[in-house]
């Protein structure tokens, strides 16, 4: 029984630091700067709001003025090959990221499967086995 209590309260420690690793967000920034850069960025983007147009200030009591048509859009233009091969390489890179950060998380996991490594205690010796000469 004592073996069994000494087991579990070793793996129950071993739970606890790696809960607590896992929830401090300094272990990550440690491990990936250049993601949390990037999720940094993409968080800001999406909550920044959109700029809206300025309002229009109109007096009572007078007309609005006349306002100028809106020109028409620039003709849209077509990729060029620098730009091709930047989407390329940019998408290549993105595909590895994201397979190296699952490789990562399956390789946490499977540790956090292994059996613990804590010392078990010494195996007493029968009575015949203490005082045999060796």
């Amino acid at each position: 029984m004592a073996r069994i209590r000494s087991r579990a309260q070793g793996k129950a420690v071993r739970l606890s630091q790696e809960t607590k690793r896992f929830l401090d967000w300094k272990h990550y920034v440690r491990l990936f700067p250049w993601g949390i850069v990037g999720a940094a960025a993409v968080a800001g983007y999406l909550i920044v709001p959109a700029r809206r147009a300025a309002p229009v200030e109109t007096i009572p009591g007078q007309p609005n003025p006349p306002t100028a048509p809106s020109p028409p859009p620039p003709p849209a233009k077509q990729a060029g090959l620098v730009s091709s091969l930047f989407s390329v390489a940019a998408n290549a890179v993105m595909r590895s990221a994201v397979s190296y950060a699952g490789q990562a998380v399956g390789q946490y996991l499977a540790n956090l499967q292994q059996p613990s490594t804590i010392p078990q205690p010494a195996k007493e010796r029968s009575e015949h086995e203490r005082y045999s000469v060796r």
